[in-house]
């Protein structure tokens, strides 16, 4: 039994330092690093509290322009800096979405169109979780 429990060990071991390794050649070569197709993001800032605290992971899925709904927390890059914004979508006009932190008192200052969205956030990696960690995954629409 103690051989058994050592491999599996070994083959859960192998299998992750085979996706850490396939993680870094694609970051390395695409300047996207995913696993699968999953983005890990870094969130810095308390723009999205209480549903995503400063210091949380995210992990997101591509998503085309057109299957982003309101009430999807999603990634768009920034026009003035360039910087990965992660926010929700509160609005879809003909012009394109309009984004917000949740804990931002006014909408981002650019309209997000066609070609410019990244992934949706479909779960938090956090140490923040404790009593309302039901409430926070409720908030964010399709997660695990």
């Amino acid at each position: 039994m103690k051989k058994m429990i050592d491999r599996l060990v070994d083959v859960i071991l192998i299998f992750v330092i085979v996706c850490l390794v396939y993680y870094l050649l694609t970051g390395l070569t695409t300047g996207k690093p995913n696993v699968f197709g999953y983005r890990i993001f870094y969130i810095p800032t308390e723009s999205m509290m209480p549903v995503i605290h400063p210091g949380d992971f995210v992990i997101g899925v591509p998503v085309d322009y057109e299957d982003v709904q309101v009430g999807d927390i999603v990634t768009y890059k920034s026009k003035s800096n360039g910087i990965t914004i992660c926010h929700r979508v509160i609005e879809r006009t003909e012009e394109g979405l309009v984004f917000k932190g949740d804990n931002n008192v006014e909408t981002d200052n650019q309209l997000v169109r066609f070609g410019e969205i990244g992934y949706r956030i479909i779960l938090r990696l956090g140490v923040h979780y404790g009593e309302n960690e039901e409430k926070q995954k409720e908030e964010i629409p399709g997660s695990l």
